[in-house]
């Protein structure tokens, strides 16, 4: 993971992280899906 000179994640490692709680967490999904900018993001398969 890499972080930005203002000590949060990178977009890239922030949305890949909520990607991987979207996989194993219904309520996470249920959110990613309401989001109302939704993002792609760099498949991790």
């Amino acid at each position: 993971m890499k972080w930005s000179s203002d000590g949060e994640l990178t977009a890239v490692d922030l949305c890949l992280v909520l990607e991987r709680l979207a996989q194993v967490d219904q309520e996470m999904t249920a959110l990613r899906q309401q989001s109302l900018s939704p993002q792609p993001c760099p498949s991790i398969s």
